[in-house]
């Protein structure tokens, strides 16, 4: 099934089949759960250093702007640093908090979405972001930095791929997800409107001849 990893099935298979080798589909399940577990502390731990990061950076931008203005005492320095702490604890449970409630209301849909996101994000990444760093790492301020192992020229050319390969593959996703949505609409339109009942018309009624009414009166009398 769409959206369903290939081992849920083959666990339903051997339960059912080969109920002797229950033991494969045990071990089966205990690795997804580890290899679930992993991969959203992993994602998880990405996401609340990113939060606090641009939490960081904004109080950084005000520390700035304050210092200019005056002196730091002690006692300001420390409310300062609580309040720095207390802000980034609140953005990551505020963020945490919204994706979870996600989950719990539309488990299926936060999975697609998951997938979706995730794909976008990491080709996003990849295709901009480090490309950006790589070739920022080659500017005028960063020349005097020594670098252990530097790459060669000819290597460092090829970042250009970068940015070839990934953001085609964002470019594929967007498009993939338009057409998706696209289908959706269409198909749940044109369900609606099967679904509609035709509209009443009145049954014309049959206007007698005047010998006809005659002799339908004179057979009731």
């Amino acid at each position: 099934m769409a959206g369903e990893i290939a081992t849920i099935p083959l666990t339903k298979i051997i339960m059912q089949k080969y109920q002797r080798f229950f033991w494969v589909a045990d071990l089966i399940e205990i690795f997804i759960a580890i290899s679930i577990t992993v991969s959203f502390l992993v994602m998880g731990s990405a996401m609340k250093h990113t939060i606090e990061g641009l939490v960081s950076s904004q109080w950084s931008l005000k520390t700035e702007w304050l210092s200019k203005l005056g002196k730091w005492t002690l006692p300001q320095a420390l409310q300062w640093h609580s309040s720095r702490g207390l802000s980034s604890t609140f953005a990551c449970f505020l963020a945490f908090g919204v994706i979870f409630i996600v989950s719990a209301c539309d488990p299926k849909g936060f999975v697609v979405m998951l997938d979706k996101v995730v794909s976008f994000s990491l080709n996003t990444e990849v295709g901009l972001f480090i490309f950006v760093m790589l070739r920022t790492s080659r500017s005028e301020r960063f020349k005097h930095l020594t670098v252990p192992l530097p790459s060669s020229d000819l290597v460092f050319h090829l970042t250009w791929l970068l940015p070839l390969y990934f953001l085609f593959a964002v470019g594929y996703d967007v498009l993939q997800s338009a057409f998706e949505i696209a289908g959706r609409l269409s198909s749940s339109s044109s369900s609606s409107s099967t679904m509609t009942p035709p509209p009443l018309t009145p049954t014309p009624q049959l206007q007698l001849a005047p010998a006809q009414r005659e002799s339908t009166v004179l057979h009731h009398a």
